[in-house]
């Protein structure tokens, strides 16, 4: 539970990952025991032929992460307006920041912003809230982001892109 609203401390979860290796290889908790593969390799994924145990840190961040996407998903849930209201009034969620003052949760939550915005891509639909050169709208492209210094000022959002009330791209401009 404290995984998804707080970044764990690396002493804490390193400390949980060697109570759970003792339990794992050692025959009773009073006598030393041979560790016979490492906690690393015992976190692999699965596809590599070992255990795929989960390493608690990543596990931690992915929770956080998890939380970032429902508040993106569901801005008008009581979590995300008090957020919205205290840390980014202003702003777009994607683009909120730490701020001075955080609170440990707002802080925690937002650590895990690289995470989300790695594997986050836009629905254009019609282009109106998404930056053509600043947001991750590009299907199908590794960075997904416009690689271009040919763009003009004049077009900042997608949906300078789409012909209007046709809803389909302005061959011309693309």
């Amino acid at each position: 539970m404290f995984m998804t609203c707080f970044l764990l401390p690396i002493l804490l979860y390193r400390e949980m990952e060697r109570i759970l290796s003792r339990f794992r290889w050692a025959k009773s908790s009073h006598k030393k025991s041979m560790h016979w593969c490492s906690w690393a390799q015992l976190c692999a994924s699965k596809g590599t032929g070992v255990m795929g145990f989960q390493n608690l840190g990543k596990f931690n961040i992915a929770m956080l992460a998890k939380q970032r996407w429902r508040l993106l998903t569901n801005p008008n849930s009581l979590v995300a307006l008090i957020l919205k209201a205290k840390y980014y009034s202003s702003k777009d969620f994607l683009r909120a920041e730490m701020g001075v003052n955080s609170t440990y949760t707002w802080w925690s939550i937002w650590s895990a912003q690289r995470v989300l915005e790695v594997g986050l891509r836009w629905k254009v639909g019609d282009g109106r809230s998404i930056s053509i050169l600043n947001d991750c709208w590009l299907p199908g492209v590794g960075n997904c982001r416009i690689q271009s210094d040919q763009i003009s000022n004049e077009f900042n959002m997608v949906s300078d892109l789409i012909v209007p009330n046709e809803g389909r791209w302005n061959i011309l401009l693309v």
